[in-house]
């Protein structure tokens, strides 16, 4: 019989990984399991405590669909998926940093020619914006082609995948440079957005 104990069952579990799993992903599991283990014998979870971990967990799961990641914005705030892009996309040459998407990016937003607005809604009292600038490689050479993705939240601080009163891909476009590597597009003012209260990640 094996002689499973607090010391000695970290070893066991990863002993019992299928042979057949890829090998990064053996590395990926065993370095997880060491890292929750350690975790809970650094805290001293109660069995209390990690009960409502699991329930977090499935609220999380609860509320999420294909327009709505809530596992993407608990990561967002704590900052993981920040650490994951950064390790993902180093920058090597001076070149400008890579940044995430977060949680209410939307797939497949409308191709509007340079110059064109994202806005499909008005709001009273919004500020339009002028927004521009230019793509280059690190020797300062305009990159013709380059997509430019864009969406925002309205001046409610919502954004259209969270507001019914918003229409379809309201204030998300994507622009592409011309040849000499510029782009433009009329926006709102931007305006910060709340996490949403309504799920686990607030409470985060």
């Amino acid at each position: 019989m094996l002689n499973v104990n607090k010391d000695t069952i970290t070893d066991h579990v990863i002993a019992a990984l299928s042979p057949d799993i890829p090998d990064r992903n053996r590395q990926i599991m065993t370095s997880l399991i060491r890292h929750m283990h350690a975790f809970c014998k650094e805290v001293d979870l109660t069995f209390a405590e990690w009960f409502a971990a699991c329930e977090f967990l499935r609220r999380a799961g609860d509320i999420s669909d294909e327009k709505r990641n809530e596992f993407i914005l608990i990561a967002d705030i704590l900052g993981v998926e920040v650490l994951v892009d950064m390790l993902d996309h180093r920058v090597t040459d001076g070149e400008s940093e890579s940044t995430v998407l977060g949680p209410f990016y939307r797939e497949n937003p409308p191709v509007l020619p340079k110059g064109a607005s994202i806005i499909k809604k008005t709001f009273d009292n919004a500020q339009t914006v002028k927004v521009s600038g230019r793509i280059s490689d690190t020797a300062g050479r305009p990159i013709e082609g380059v997509t430019i993705d864009v969406w925002e939240d309205a001046p409610n601080g919502l954004y259209d995948l969270q507001d019914p009163e918003q229409p379809a891909y309201n204030l998300r476009g994507r622009f592409t440079t011309d040849a000499n590597g510029e782009y433009a597009f009329v926006a709102l003012r931007p305006e910060p957005y709340p996490i949403p209260y309504d799920a686990p990640a607030a409470s985060c």
